[in-house]
């Protein structure tokens, strides 16, 4: 019966620790098929003329890789949790996702810049909200997302001075 007990443990661990890997995963997975997307025309970043504030280019993966593991991580911490609207809760985390992964084609590949930062400011909308609710499954999964607003909406600042500036 201990055998037992402690196998179903274990399992229960290893079930925890994929459904971690997944959350973990998933926002990466869709940042690089996005780049892969937009990777051809990535390179038009510097030839652009840029605000006083644009970062070097090889801060954006490494702030990118960075917000991906906070959403992921705060995305397992609102499915583990026992929240009311964690269902609603999740839909907005994946619909947020979605967002993010169409703002990189949108600006480089088809330089539809205008509309990238449309879906900025709704971009920016969603992750408000899914901090707002957020709250429910706990103060963690809200603190781990504000980083993710804040880049987004100092994304919003470099967008649309992008195309002001070209």
């Amino acid at each position: 019966m201990e055998k037992q007990v402690d196998n179903m443990c274990i399992a229960y661990k290893r079930h925890k620790l994929r459904l971690l890997l997944l959350f973990m995963i998933t926002p990466i997975a869709v940042g690089i098929i996005s780049t892969l997307l937009s990777k051809d025309r990535m390179f038009s970043w510097g030839d652009m003329v840029k605000p006083p504030l644009a970062p070097p280019g090889w801060l954006f993966p490494v702030a990118w890789t960075i917000l991906y593991l906070l959403m992921g991580y705060a995305g397992y911490l609102i499915y583990q949790s026992d929240s009311d609207d964690k269902g609603s809760t999740l839909c907005v985390w994946i619909a947020q996702l979605f967002l993010n992964f169409t703002w990189s084609p949108l600006f480089f590949r088809f330089d539809l810049k205008v509309l990238a930062a449309i879906v900025l400011i709704a971009l920016l909308v969603l992750i408000g909200l899914l901090i707002s609710m957020s709250r429910k499954a706990g103060k963690l999964p809200m603190f781990l997302l504000i980083p993710y607003f804040l880049w987004c909406s100092f994304a919003l600042y470099l967008n649309i001075s992008i195309i002001v500036l070209n």
